[in-house]
Formats: C-alpha cells, sequence, structure tokens
C-alpha cells in the first residue's frame, strides 16, 4: 500500500483533498494531514512516506522550505504541490526541486486523481523492478533465472508493450546484440490429453525446453521460455533473418517430442513462429501472429509449424455473427434444439467456402457464437460457464471437434430452457414472443396478443412483465427497433420505407423514438453500420 501525507494550514483543504482522492482504487492509504510543514516534516522523518501533497505557502516552514527538508530526509518521496496562485516561478522552483505534479485551488477531483494515479503506477514499478533488481544483485543463478523468465510471464500478461532493448538486456537479462532480430515460438497442445500429474508435466516441461534448447543451437544467440498452461512460449534473438532455419529446427523440435510423449498418452502439438521484429517492443505483436498461426492445426492438422502472416483477417466474422445471432434467436426463444443444430451446421458451412480463411478466425468465431448465446440466454454464472466452455474449445483437435463443441453447448442450453419453460405462464409469455415477432409490423395491441395466448388482458400484462421484465409496449418498441436496425443495415430501403415495414405510420415518431433508443438518427446509424 502506498503511504501519502496531505499538508495544508486550510483544514477544509485537507478534508477536501481526503473526500476527492479515489484512495482504494489506487492502492493508497492517507497517514496523516498536517496542518503545517513542521508537522508533515516530523510524519515524513518519523514514517516511510511515498507522497506527499503540500501547499506552498503555509506559516512556519512554508511549502519551498518542506520540499527542500523532505528532499535530503526522504528523496524518495515524491512530491506534489497545491497553490492558489498560477504562478510560473513558483512552478519552475518546484519543478528544479523534482516536484511531481502542480495542482491549482479549486482542487479538481480528475487532476487530483489522474496526478495520483501517474505517481502510482511509477512507484508500484519502481517498486517492483527494485525487488527484482535487488534479488538479481545477490549474483544468484536462480534469480537470473526467474528474471529471464518473467520476460515471458510479462509478455503474456501485456505488461511487455513498451520494452526497450537496454530493458530486455538489464532487466531480463537476455542477450539482444546489435543488429540482432527477435522471433517468439508457441507451441500449442493440440487436442484433449490424458490428465497429467504434476510430475508428468514437469518432466514434460523440462524435456520441451531442453529439446528446444539443443535445437537451436547455433541459430539463437539467446533463447529463454515459460508456459501459459501446458503451451509453450519461447522468445530468442537471432542475428539476420534465419526463419526457415528456425522453422526447420521447431519442426524437428515437435518430431523429437512427439517420441517423448507418446508413451505418456498425451496429445500431439503444433507450433506457430513469430517474428522477425527488430525492436523489442514489437514482441507483443510476434507474439500474437504465433499464438494465432498455431491454430492452423484446426484446419490443417497438428505436428506442424505455421508461420505465415495472420494479421490479415479473411474472416468477417461481423456478418456471420449478425445472420448467427438472428438464426439462434427465435430458436432459443422456442427452445428448439433440432432447429438449434441446424444453426450451427449452417454456421460451419459459411466457414467452410471462405477462401483462406485462418484457424484462429475459426476459432474466435466459435467463441463469440457461445458467448452471445450465454448473453441472450442471460445464463447465471457466466463466468465460470464460459471458462469452462473454453477450455473444452482450447481440447479439440479439430475443426469438427470445435464445432460439436459449441454444438454441444447450444443443446444443453435448448434442454434447460425447455425444462424451465414446463409451466402454462412461461409457455404462454414465449407464444405471446413469437407472435409479436411474427405481427410487429401490424398495429398490434395488449389485447389482441393476449387473446392469442388464451389470457385476459389484466393477467397478461402482469405476466409478461413480470417474466421479461419489461412491458407489452416497451417489448414490442424494442422489436420493432431491432428489426429497423437490421433493415438499415442490410438493405438500401428508405427510411420511412423502413418506418412503414416495422409497425409505424409516423416517420417523425419513428425517427425520435429511434434516435431516443439508439443515440442516433436512423440516416447516421445506417452510415456508422450499413
Amino acid at each position: 500500500m502506498i503511504s501519502l501525507v496531505i499538508a495544508d494550514d486550510e483544514e477544509r483543504i485537507c478534508r477536501l483533498i481526503t473526500a476527492l482522492g479515489e484512495w482504494e482504487q489506487l492502492g493508497i492509504r492517507v497517514v496523516s494531514t498536517a496542518a503545517n510543514g513542521i508537522e508533515a516534516l516530523e510524519v515524513i522523518t518519523r514514517e516511510q512516506v511515498d507522497i506527499l501533497i503540500t501547499d506552498i505557502r503555509m506559516p512556519g516552514l512554508g511549502g519551498m522550505e518542506l520540499i527542500r527538508e523532505v528532499n535530503q530526509v526522504s528523496p524518495q518521496t515524491r512530491i506534489i504541490i497545491i497553490s492558489g496562485y498560477s504562478n510560473f516561478e513558483y512552478a519552475q522552483t518546484a519543478i528544479e526541486y523534482g516536484v511531481k505534479g502542480y495542482l491549482l485551488k479549486p482542487i479538481n477531483r480528475q487532476e487530483l486523481n489522474d496526478i495520483l494515479r501517474r505517481q502510482a503506477e511509477e512507484i508500484h514499478r519502481e517498486k517492483r523492478e527494485d525487488r527484482i533488481l535487488q534479488v538479481i544483485r545477490e549474483e544468484n543463478e536462480q534469480a537470473v533465472q526467474t528474471a529471464r523468465r518473467l520476460l515471458t510471464t510479462d509478455l503474456l500478461s501485456g505488461a511487455a508493450h513498451s520494452i526497450s532493448a537496454q530493458r530486455l538486456r538489464d532487466y531480463y537479462h537476455f542477450h539482444f546484440p546489435e543488429g540482432s532480430s527477435l522471433y517468439v515460438l508457441f507451441l500449442r497442445r493440440c487436442g484433449a490429453s490424458a490428465k497429467m500429474q504434476d510430475s508428468v508435466r514437469r518432466i514434460l516441461r523440462e524435456k520441451s525446453e531442453e529439446i528446444l534448447s539443443r535445437q537451436m543451437e547455433g541459430i539463437a544467440e539467446d533463447l529463454v521460455t515459460g508456459w501459459s498452461g501446458d503451451n509453450c512460449v519461447c522468445i530468442l534473438s537471432c542475428r539476420g533473418r534465419r526463419r526457415e532455419e528456425i522453422r526447420r529446427s521447431v519442426r524437428e523440435s515437435l518430431i523429437r517430442l512427439q517420441v517423448a510423449q507418446e508413451p505418456l498418452g498425451i496429445s500431439s502439438l503444433s507450433a506457430g513462429v513469430g517474428g522477425p521484429e527488430e525492436e523489442p517492443s514489437q514482441l507483443p505483436e510476434a507474439l500474437e501472429c504465433a499464438q494465432k498461426a498455431s491454430w492452423e492445426y484446426i484446419l490443417h492438422g497438428a505436428g506442424k509449424v505455421y508461420a505465415e502472416d495472420v494479421r490479415r483477417e479473411v474472416l468477417l466474422s461481423g456478418s456471420l455473427l449478425d445472420r448467427f445471432a438472428r438464426d439462434i434467436s427465435p430458436v432459443l426463444e422456442m427452445a428448439d434444439a433440432a432447429q438449434a443444430a441446424e444453426v450451427v451446421s449452417a454456421l460451419r458451412s459459411e466457414t467452410d467456402v471462405i477462401a483462406g480463411i485462418r484457424g484462429w478466425e475459426v476459432q474466435e468465431l466459435v467463441r463469440q457464437a457461445a458467448v452471445m448465446v450465454l448473453m441472450r440466454l442471460e445464463v447465471p454464472g457466466q463466468s465460470r460457464i464460459r471458462e469452462e466452455l473454453f477450455r473444452r474449445m482450447d481440447d479439440c483437435g479439430n475443426e469438427d471437434a470445435l464445432f460439436e463443441v459449441l454444438r454441444d453447448f447450444i443443446a444443453g442450453q435448448v434442454e434447460r430452457l425447455a425444462a424451465e419453460r414446463q409451466d402454462h405462464s412461461n409457455r404462454a409469455v414465449r407464444m405471446a414472443r413469437q407472435y409479436i415477432q411474427q405481427h410487429y409490423a401490424q398495429q398490434l395491441t395488449l389485447e389482441e396478443v393476449a387473446d392469442s395466448v388464451g389470457l385476459t388482458e389484466a393477467y397478461f400484462s402482469v405476466l409478461f412483465k413480470k417474466e421479461t421484465g419489461e412491458g407489452f409496449a416497451k417489448y414490442l418498441a424494442s422489436v420493432r427497433l431491432d428489426m429497423a436496425k437490421r433493415l438499415l443495415r442490410e438493405s438500401s430501403l428508405p427510411v420511412a420505407e423502413v418506418c412503414r415495414r416495422v409497425g409505424y405510420n409516423d416517420v417523425k415518431h419513428f425517427t425520435r423514438i429511434f434516435e431516443k433508443s439508439s443515440g442516433v438518427t436512423p440516416a447516421t446509424y445506417r452510415k456508422l453500420y450499413g
């Protein structure tokens, strides 16, 4: 937790800053407030304080004097000054003293928290680096290896997005000679494998690292490996562009690894290669390429090395997902398992005819389709279900298995829906919603829909709102607006015709409610999404 002291001779300013700060979110604790510089200096001398917020003008020991003293007794303390005077001289002097931020009264919440957030991030980063550098200074080989492996950990977590060549060498102890290039390998386990004991997993990891290291001798200037679950991540530096040599060596590594793990009943591997990259800051892009390329096994088989440029998307997943959503919605509404399977089969068929489609695009499409179903059905415990579902998809050995997981998942959800809809009230509401879906373009009334399901108007109104969470009129409007959006996206019909086709007679009224719902006019919506 970061410690902070506030010093201002106006008590209300101290209270205001205390009230405005987003302390818990920032990981900051206000340890003390001081009415003057002397009190603040006593606290800083007595305790380790990370941040000091001080007024420039205070009785006794003023802000500038306090800053000078703090720089002597606690140089690591970061100082933010506040003042009621927009005086360049103060700001210039403060900068010379190493002040990290300058705020004018009245204190603005956003400005205060922005400055605090920047300081907190730097403090957290410095403390983290200090801890790691301290371990490295102990000249312990195990600590050095930990720092090296941290490179893959940070790369996988997204913490290595702005890494420099100097940091690569000094911080991660990774050898990156001048003029060399960086590559990222991603070895992915293909298909379900027997549950491995920790001892077996450890042996396989050690064997994988040993084989990769041996195969890359004479090619790589340096090589470091890490793990994402049972998938291996490898970062290497090479002099010159040696992509084909790397592919051949990785292919040989896959063969040797397969021989080593076959007796254990472990599934095969595929590999993706990302790079070459000239700058360490491009490592995240190389990792993404390697990860995406490794998914090619879904379409073209395991045991291979894939290094094609996968950054260019072929699959227009947005349009496929739109059609899938349109087709699956009424199926889910009716809880029709047979129709659900047909919708999944249609999605599969559409991907089969797309030339040059990538394995990662298929995998992502199936994931998004599953998530869409989860969201449409408002399934409880979505995070847990999504995590387990993605794990099952990751275990798929090919495209057939991947779509089979999606088909089974939707079938299970449909069965659950069907079981929940046995009572008469659910059936009545479902039929009413189906009726609305079929007749929304007409001048529907609550009485007409209630009559279509055999209920009185009053009872149906209460039941419909209870089961759907919204009234009949609001639901009808949402159905009409959804269809209007679809027509605006997928057709060139005039807005007036779209208005008529979704059940409205007054274009101005339609435009008003459309803009209220969507934030833009129908014409603007078409320009943005058509």
